[in-house]
């Protein structure tokens, strides 16, 4: 026969853990909603933030040049992957005015609909 004080501990313990777990389940749909959200970046415009892209930003293309080789890569590291390269001197066409206006990597079309990144260190504008 069990006595009363045993039946309080497991009583309290089965509240305990009902607790806890409604505590993981409401830490876990928090995490969820953040870090599921987009996160989007970019200069503010009216305390909104507007994410600027080369399609969005119509503009005259303008040649530049590689003044090295330069890494084809997957983001905008040069910890990411490298998928291709561009030999000194190829001449590219892009949608700024100079250098200046470049963002520190450009995104540019490397075809079969996927994109890269170079570095605007070693452009020219002749």
């Amino acid at each position: 026969m069990k006595n009363n004080k045993d039946n309080e501990i497991h009583i309290t313990l089965d509240k305990t853990l009902l607790w806890v777990l409604a505590i993981v389940a409401v830490v876990g749909i928090v995490a969820f909603l953040v870090f599921s959200s987009p996160t989007i970046t970019g200069e503010t415009e009216n305390s909104i933030f507007v994410e600027k892209s080369i399609e969005t930003a119509p503009q005259t293309a303008k040649k530049f040049y590689t003044l090295t080789n330069i890494n084809i890569r997957t983001c905008a590291s040069t910890t990411c992957e490298i998928v291709g390269t561009y030999l000194m001197n190829t001449e590219l066409e892009l949608p700024y005015n100079s250098t200046k206006d470049m963002p520190q990597w450009v995104e540019l079309n490397i075809g079969n609909q996927s994109n890269g990144f170079i570095s605007k260190i070693n452009l020219s504008e002749n």
